[in-house]
């Protein structure tokens, strides 16, 4: 009777033993479906992902695959259900808007100044009673006359005829627009590799 191999019982004739065929076939076909596990076990699979620092197709190294370079730039990121294996996400730079600021309003107040007086008549600085002949109608004299403009003979009784400089106030408002809306670049610090991906 023949002895067997330790590891997976190949078959090996004793030396008095005649060559039998069916013996050596049976041995071949072990050896086959050895070959083809290591085969399945080493060599990547469809979707599997080799990642190198060396630009060569793996194809080269595994015959009868085809690879897709991943494209330069992109990073990995893991899948999961919202995020859908071999689908491509996010950018590199992106543009910050409105509603990414932080919420905080940018106040200003201008400083109090321009002080000055309006005018009430024509540009007149006076205006006040005239009195001067014979003290009214009562007395025989002219009815009481409003006098208005610079220099008039009021003779004493007169008031200024300007708005009050009292009021200082401040004004708000809008600054003018600032920045140029230019992309930011977020991209980390990072190594770079080839990355592989088995297609076929």
């Amino acid at each position: 009777m023949p002895n067997m191999t330790t590891n997976y019982n190949l078959v090996k004739p004793l030396q008095e033993e005649t060559y039998d065929v069916d013996v050596f076939n049976g041995n071949c076909d072990i050896i086959d479906a050895l070959f083809k596990k290591f085969e399945d076990r080493f060599t990547p699979h469809i979707g599997d992902t080799i990642i190198t620092l060396d630009g060569t197709n793996p194809s080269e190294r595994y015959s009868g695959t085809t690879w897709e370079l991943m494209e330069e730039g992109e990073f990995i990121k893991s899948a999961g259900t919202t995020v859908n294996a071999g689908g491509v996400t996010g950018n590199n730079t992106i543009t910050l808007g409105i509603e990414n600021l932080p919420k905080r309003r940018i106040e200003f107040t201008t400083e109090a100044a321009g002080d000055h007086n309006h005018y009430s008549v024509n540009g007149f600085t006076e205006a006040g009673f005239d009195t001067t002949n014979g003290g009214g109608e009562s007395d025989g004299g002219d009815p009481l006359r409003v006098a208005v403009g610079d220099n008039a003979p009021y003779h004493g009784s007169k008031w200024a005829a300007v708005t009050s400089t009292a009021g200082n106030h401040t004004h708000h408002g809008y600054t003018n627009y600032i920045g140029e809306n230019k992309p930011i670049d977020i991209t980390p610090k990072g190594k770079a590799f080839y990355i592989w991906i088995r297609t076929a």
